[in-house]
C-alpha cells in the first residue's frame, strides 16, 4: 500500500527531522460505521509502519512531497512491519507526520486519514494497485455471494448565482442576470458541470458501462435548465459585481453545447428532477403558495421540454436529505415517494429503520425511500466545498478540511464498496443507494474515479444495476412509518434563520411579502395586448430569487456541522440574508414603476364641468391594467375611471368629468389612487386641490372680450368706408 502527499510548513518555526509512517486501525464493523475512525485519535491505530524521513529540515512556507509504502500483509523474503491486512474489510490508515521545531523537541506534527477497502484477503506478494482498493482473489470456500444492488442519482445543479432586475432598468429586453461568473465557469470546456457530464459519458462507455448507465437516473435542477436554456438562446448577460456584462458570444456557444451533451446523455435514460435552485422544501411546504410551490417541483414541466425526457413522476428529492412531516403533508401528493436518508424515518416504535422503502403512515400512499447515511455523508464530504449533512451523525463530524480532497474522495470510494464486504447483512442485500450533494463540487477526474469503480464491480458481477424505477417498485419494507422532525437530534445550524427575532419577521414571513408583491405585478400585465407575451421572462426571474432566498446550497459548509459558532454556514445565511433584502427592494422598486404624476398646483375649474387633467406612467416593458379609484367631498362629483390600460413604457393623459355646485372660492382636495385589479395599493396617492366657483369670473372675462371685440370691429369697418387707412392696413389702398 502506498500513499503519497505534501507536507507544509504553514508555521513561523524551522522543523528538522520531519518523518512520516503509516499505521492502521481496526477493521470497521460494519457499512454504517466506516466512517468512525475519521474522528479517532492516533493511540486507536495500533499496527505500525516505521518513520521515513522526508525532509532534513522544512523552514516556515516550505513544502515537500512524500511517498511512504507498507506491504498489505507479510510475505515471505519481505521483512518488516506490514498493514496484516488478512481478512476482507474496511481498514483506517493513518499517516503520522514527526519532527523537530527548532530549539524543541520530537513531537507529532500532524496526522491525515482515510479509508481503504478491501475486498478480498490479498494474497502474498499481490500486484501493486492504484485504484484505492485491495483485492482480486476468490473467496476461500468457493462460494460466490449475490451480488449487491446499485442505484446512483447524478446530480446537475449549480450554486444559485442568477438575480432578479427590475423590469425594463436595463432596456425592454429580458436579460440573465447573475452574481458572478461561478456558472459560466462551470458551463465551460473545463468547468465543473461539463466534467460531471463527460465523466458519466466515458464511465457509460466502459467495462460494465450499460450496467452503469442502467443504475444511473441524472438528477437535473430545473433551475439551471432554465437559465442555460435562455443562455443558449443567446440571452444578453450581466454579471452584477461590477465588471459589466459579460460577451454573450462564448456564453452561448458554451450554453447550446452543454446542454446538446446532456441531452444525449439523458436521451432513452432515466432523469428526476430535483428542487430548483435546491430550494428548502419545509419552507415551501410551511408558506403554502401555490405558485412558489410549482416552481420549486417543476410542474411546468420544463425538464421535459428542455431536454424532451420525461422526468420519473411523483418524486422528491429535498436537498437537505430530510423533509418534515408538515412538508411532506403539503407537497406530497398521492402515490408520492420522497428520497431522504435513513435517519429521517422512523417505525412505528421510534426506531431509525436502515435503508429501503418505508410507508408514511396517515398519508394518501406516501413513502420515503431512504439511502445510507453514512454513504450521503462521505459523498458530501467530497470535493471542493464538502459539507456536513444535517442528517449526518453528529459523532463523526469533523472539520472536513482538515482532510485532503483526495483522502475524503477514497473515504467515499470506500462507502461506496463498505456493503460489498457484508454480502448477507441489510446492508449486502438492500445495497448502495448513491445520492451525492446536489451541488456536488467534484472535478471530472475525481467523478470518473468513482464510476469506473462502481463499474468494475458490476462487470466482475460483484454488483448488479438497479434501475430508480426499479427501486421505486419494490414491496416496502416499513409499511407504517414516519418522518422524523429532528433527524439526528443534533444542533443544526445550517438550517439557521437569519432573520429570527427581526422585528421585520422571519425569512418565511418576509418572502410572503415579496411573493404577494410579484403576484401583484403579475396580475397588472394585460395579457389582451399582444405585446405583453415577454411579460413573464422579466417576472419569473423574481419568482425564482424566492427560491434562491431558502436555497440548501453551502448550508452545512465551512465547519463541523454542531454548532452555529463554529461557522457552518454562516457565509451561505448571509448571502440568503442580502439576497432576500434584495429581493424586496426589487419588487417594491419594479411597483414603483407604474404611478400616477400630480399636476402640480391649484386646478381652477373654468365652469361647473371642467374635466380634470390626471397622468399615468408605466416604466415597465409590457402593458399594464390599473384601476383609478377617486376620492373626492360631496360638493364636487367626479366621474369613476375605473380600469384603465397604459401601453409599455409609456403613459396616458386622461380628462376626468368633473361637477361641482359649490360657490366660488372654495377649494376642494380630490384624492387618486391606483391600484391592481385585485384592489393592492401601487403608488402613493396623488392630491389635487380644486378651485370650484371660478367660472363666474370666466363669464365676465369672457362677456368684456366680446364686447372689445365688437367695438373694435366696428371701429374698423367705419374708418374703412371713410377712406382712413389703417396701421394695420399698411399698403392697402382701397
Amino acid at each position: 500500500i502506498t500513499v503519497s502527499g505534501t507536507i507544509s510548513n504553514v508555521g513561523d518555526t524551522p522543523l528538522e527531522s520531519v518523518d512520516v509512517r503509516l499505521q492502521r486501525g481496526p477493521r470497521a464493523a460494519g457499512a454504517e460505521s466506516v466512517r468512525a475512525p475519521l474522528v479517532w485519535s492516533e493511540p486507536s491505530f495500533g499496527v505500525r509502519g516505521e518513520f521515513v524521513q522526508v525532509a532534513a529540515a522544512l523552514d516556515p512556507g516550505e513544502s515537500v512531497t512524500y511517498r511512504v509504502s507498507m506491504p498489505a500483509r507479510e510475505a515471505p523474503g519481505r521483512p518488516g512491519p506490514d498493514l496484516q491486512l488478512t481478512e476482507p474489510g474496511v481498514y483506517p490508515l493513518l499517516v503520522n507526520v514527526n519532527g523537530t521545531p527548532e530549539g524543541g523537541s520530537p513531537a507529532r506534527l500532524d496526522d491525515a486519514r482515510t479509508l481503504l477497502p478491501v475486498l478480498d484477503a490479498p494474497t502474498p506478494g499481490p500486484l501493486p494497485r492504484d485504484d484505492g482498493e485491495v483485492g482480486a482473489s476468490e473467496p476461500a470456500d468457493g462460494t460466490v455471494p449475490a451480488p449487491v444492488p446499485l442505484t446512483i442519482l447524478w446530480p446537475l445543479a449549480a450554486p444559485p448565482t442568477r438575480i432578479a432586475l427590475v423590469p425594463g432598468v436595463d432596456g425592454p429586453d429580458p436579460v440573465v442576470a447573475l452574481t458572478d461568473q461561478s456558472l459560466l465557469r462551470d458551463l465551460s470546456e473545463e468547468g465543473r458541470l461539463t466534467g460531471l457530464l463527460r465523466a458519466a459519458s466515458a464511465a457509460f462507455g466502459g467495462e460494465g458501462g450499460q450496467a452503469l448507465r442502467r443504475a444511473t437516473c441524472l438528477a437535473v435542477d430545473p433551475e439551471l435548465l432554465g437559465t442555460v436554456s435562455e443562455l443558449a438562446a443567446g440571452r444578453p448577460v450581466v454579471i452584477d459585481d461590477g465588471g459589466g456584462p459579460a460577451d454573450p458570444g462564448p456564453v452561448s456557444g458554451d450554453a447550446s453545447r452543454w446542454l446538446d451533451e446532456l441531452r444525449a446523455l439523458a436521451a432513452g435514460g432515466c432523469v428526476v428532477a430535483l428542487p430548483a435552485a435546491q430550494a428548502n422544501l419545509d419552507v415551501v411546504g410551511a408558506i403554502g403558495d401555490t405558485t412558489l410551490t410549482s416552481a420549486a417541483l417543476d410542474r411546468s414541466d420544463s425538464v421535459e421540454r428542455i431536454l424532451d425526457v420525461a422526468p420519473v413522476p411523483d418524486v422528491l428529492v429535498p436537498a437537505s436529505g430530510t423533509l418534515a412531516p408538515d412538508a411532506a403533508r403539503a407537497l406530497a401528493g398521492p402515490g408520492t415517494t420522497v428520497i431522504v436518508a435513513a435517519p429521517s424515518t422512523r417505525t412505528d416504535t421510534g426506531v431509525v429503520p436502515g435503508p429501503g422503502l418505508v410507508g408514511l403512515a396517515g398519508t394518501d400512499g406516501v413513502r420515503a425511500l431512504t439511502y445510507s447515511a453514512t454513504l450521503g455523508a462521505a459523498l458530501a464530504a467530497t470535493g471542493s466545498l464538502p459539507e456536513n449533512p444535517r442528517y449526518s451523525d453528529p459523532d463523526t463530524r469533523y472539520w472536513l478540511t482538515a482532510d485532503s480532497p483526495a483522502a475524503r474522495l477514497q473515504d467515499a470510494r470506500a462507502a461506496l464498496l463498505a456493503p460489498l464486504l457484508e454480502p448477507g447483512s441489510d446492508a449486502g442485500t438492500r445495497g448502495v443507494l448513491a445520492v451525492p450533494p446536489q451541488v456536488w463540487t467534484v472535478d471530472e477526474v475525481a467523478a470518473g474515479s468513482l464510476l469506473d469503480s462502481l463499474g468494475d464491480q458490476l462487470a466482475s458481477g460483484r454488483m448488479r444495476a438497479v434501475s430508480l424505477t426499479e427501486r421505486l417498485g419494490e414491496p416496502v419494507t416499513v409499511p407504517e412509518g414516519s418522518l422524523a422532525e429532528d433527524p439526528t437530534g443534533a444542533t443544526d445550524p445550517g438550517a439557521a434563520d437569519p432573520f429570527a427575532g427581526d422585528p421585520a419577521g422571519t425569512t418565511a414571513e418576509r418572502l410572503e411579502v415579496s411573493l404577494e408583491g410579484i403576484r401583484t405585478l403579475r396580475s397588472l400585465v394585460d395579457t389582451t395586448d399582444p405585446t405583453s407575451v415577454g411579460a413573464d421572462s422579466h417576472i419569473d426571474p423574481l419568482l425564482g430569487d424566492a427560491l434562491r432566498v431558502i436555497s440548501e446550497t453551502g448550508r452545512r459548509a465551512d465547519g463541523d456541522g454542531l454548532t452555529a459558532e463554529t461557522g457552518t454556514g454562516t457565509a451561505a445565511r448571509l448571502r440568503s440574508a442580502t439576497r432576500l433584502d434584495r429581493l424586496g427592494a426589487t419588487v417594491s422598486a419594479s411597483l414603483a414603476r407604474v404611478d400616477l404624476l400630480p399636476p402640480g398646483s391649484v386646478f381652477t375649474m373654468a365652469s361647473p364641468n371642467s374635466p380634470l387633467l390626471l397622468v399615468t406612467r408605466n416604466a415597465l416593458p409590457f402593458p399594464v391594467r390599473v384601476n383609478i379609484e377617486v376620492s373626492a367631498p360631496a360638493a364636487i362629483q367626479v366621474d369613476p375611471v375605473g380600469v384603465i390600460q397604459i401601453p409599455a413604457a409609456g403613459s396616458r393623459t386622461l380628462q376626468v368629468p368633473t361637477q361641482s355646485d359649490s360657490d366660488g372660492g372654495v377649494r376642494h382636495t380630490v384624492t387618486f389612487a391606483l391600484s391592481a385589479p385585485g384592489g393592492q395599493a401601487l403608488s402613493a396617492p396623488v392630491e389635487i386641490s380644486v378651485q370650484s366657483g371660478g367660472y363666474p369670473v370666466a363669464q365676465v372675462f369672457a362677456l368684456a372680450a366680446a364686447a372689445l371685440a365688437l367695438a373694435l370691429g366696428g371701429r374698423r369697418y367705419l374708418r374703412y368706408r371713410r377712406g382712413i387707412l389703417d396701421p394695420a392696413d399698411e399698403g392697402h389702398r382701397p
